[in-house]
């Protein structure tokens, strides 16, 4: 996709965005969403101009779009299940658009990280510099996942009962989510003692 593509893209999601915010009944929650809505953008903005010579910052960028764009699509998800939002054809609209732009993303990013590997293949006369891969875990990590595991930390062998109650912003569903999530990831670990199920960080 050309730049103006994707820039024509992206104020396409973005007029949908707001106009699905516009639909929150909740003033909590449509703040809440409104934010994550200015934190996507603000992100995007970011990638889009970021200096492509400038490998480093540009992975940076990269994966910071990607960390938003899944932190918005999973609060929308959520205010679904909150029935804050109804699961509509528009809403789903929506979703296909945020996804387009991170797969356009991330298959640029592909290209880029190509040509960078064959140009450091032909400058044998420059030292090999070998670029620091950003680490996969914290690109799943979105801010849900990442309040619950320093919540884990903070508080070793908790209980999952006070984990969600300590999380009750969230609904269950999302909290037992992100759990398991954390638990494939390897980052938490859980025992059970008397049909009560505790948790862990990993490396305690």
């Amino acid at each position: 996709m050309s730049r103006e593509d994707a820039l024509n893209n992206f104020i396409k999601t973005l007029t949908l965005l707001v106009k699905l915010n516009n639909q929150v009944g909740d003033n909590f929650f449509r703040n809440k969403l409104d934010i994550k809505i200015t934190t996507w953008a603000y992100g995007f903005v970011e990638h889009i101009t970021a200096d492509k010579n400038n490998v480093s910052q540009y992975n940076l960028f990269f994966h910071k779009l990607l960390f938003t764009s899944d932190d918005l699509v999973e609060q929308i998800q959520d205010m679904v299940y909150l029935e804050l939002l109804e699961l509509s054809p528009f809403l789903l609209e929506v979703e296909k658009c945020l996804l387009l732009i991170k797969l356009d993303r991330m298959e640029e990013n592909k290209l880029l990280s190509k040509g960078a590997k064959i140009k450091d293949k032909n400058e044998t006369s420059v030292k090999n510099t070998v670029i620091p891969k950003v680490s996969d875990k914290p690109a799943k990590l979105n801010q849900s996942k990442l309040k619950i595991l320093n919540f884990i930390k903070s508080y070793p062998d908790t209980r999952a009962k006070d984990i969600i109650n300590e999380f009750s912003a969230l609904s269950d569903r999302t909290v037992k989510r992100n759990l398991t999530e954390l638990l494939k990831m390897r980052m938490i670990k859980k025992r059970v003692d008397n049909k009560a199920t505790y948790y862990s960080h990993a490396e305690n």
